[in-house]
């Protein structure tokens, strides 16, 4: 009985932490607060990463996963990424969640007077009575699959304030649905590569039909002494198909890093006692030497540029901010997906 009432708890909470998420979003928007960051990146790799996100979940539902590449897509284009993303993760979702258990959800990058990509699925479909509403505000097409009813309103708005457009078109002979959007971006040159830098952007994965894995979610550990605080990070992490351990203190912050592997950690930096950066220096010195180099993300309230870089000097890889937003903790994880599906070799 107090499981079922924990379950309960959590549901709520993750229902009510999205509805807060995406009204907040939604009124930035509105409000012109939405800052776009144009740079040079790659539709392919961006799609590619999308597909990884939401792969947990077409597991889970036996649902096969295609990408695919058109020959006539640039390699790069100069645009807001991690907005195109946040677009694409809603549609992917929607698809994910309106198609039957054994279907098939697709992503098309090509180029039709600017950037063009689709989703499809092997859905219901939505009857023409309902597709004047799909973009509205608090619109859901079926209330027990869950939600808020602003992901593709959000996304519709964003596509809008990127100069695009994101469209509906029904399958064919009424089934399955398709998401397309369009974008204004063309091709541009490659960023130059400088000697000892990073590299800018992976190179293009070939077009292909996916075959998930058994799981791809991340295991990470939450480490931050306000146990609603590591509520709310644990139910945005589950709610994307990852999952978390929760840890109150750097004591027992080590005592899992000992138990298990973790593919990262979210370290809050203000902590009684020994904070987020002292533990940080404290796990990379570790005689383990695979525990020492596990990922670790900051997570503070201070966004300071210097902050960065004082959390960068002790070890660390990335800085979350609080209040905490889906897309940039999304962005964050992109980094620690990829780094994964790098360290465990293919069947």
């Amino acid at each position: 009985m107090q499981r079922q009432q924990v379950e309960t708890l959590e549901a709520a909470g993750r229902h009510l932490l999205a509805i807060v998420n995406d009204t907040l979003d939604l009124a930035r928007i509105d409000a012109g607060q939405v800052e776009l960051v144009f740079r040079p990146f790659s539709p392919a790799v961006a799609a590619e990463d999308c597909l990884s996100l939401v792969r947990a979940a077409a597991v889970d539902k036996c649902i096969a996963l295609r990408l695919s590449i058109d020959a006539a897509a640039p390699a790069m284009v100069s645009g807001d990424s991690t907005r195109l993303q946040q677009i694409l993760l809603n549609v992917l979702w929607n698809a994910l969640k309106f198609t039957p258990d054994g279907g098939r959800v697709a992503l098309w990058v090509t180029m039709a007077g600017g950037l063009r990509f689709e989703v499809s699925d092997t859905g219901p479909g939505i009857s023409q009575a309902s597709w004047e509403r799909l973009f509205k505000d608090f619109s859901m097409l079926d209330r027990s699959l869950g939600g808020t009813g602003l992901g593709l309103a959000i996304s519709a708005r964003l596509a809008a304030r990127m100069g695009g457009r994101l469209g509906y078109h029904p399958g064919p002979h009424g089934t399955g649905s398709l998401f397309r959007l369009d974008l204004p971006w063309h091709a541009t040159a490659p960023v130059a590569a400088v000697p000892g830098a990073p590299a800018q952007a992976r190179p293009a994965p070939e077009a292909k039909l996916e075959t998930p894995p058994a799981s791809v979610g991340l295991h990470l550990l939450v480490v931050d002494d306000v146990a609603a605080n590591r509520f709310l990070l644990q139910a945005m992490l589950t709610a994307d198909g990852h999952r978390a351990t929760e840890a109150a203190s750097y004591a027992e912050a080590l005592t899992y890093l000992g138990m298990e592997r973790f593919d990262g950690v979210l370290l809050d930096l203000r902590m009684p006692g020994i904070d987020g950066l002292e533990t940080a220096r404290r796990i990379r010195a570790l005689n383990d030497r695979i525990t020492a180099a596990t990922p670790l993300i900051a997570v503070s309230a201070d966004n300071a540029p210097e902050t960065l870089q004082v959390c960068l000097a002790a070890g660390m890889v990335g800085l979350v901010t609080k209040p905490i937003e889906r897309p940039a903790l999304l962005e964050e994880l992109q980094g620690l997906v990829l780094r994964r599906a790098r360290l465990v070799p293919s069947a």
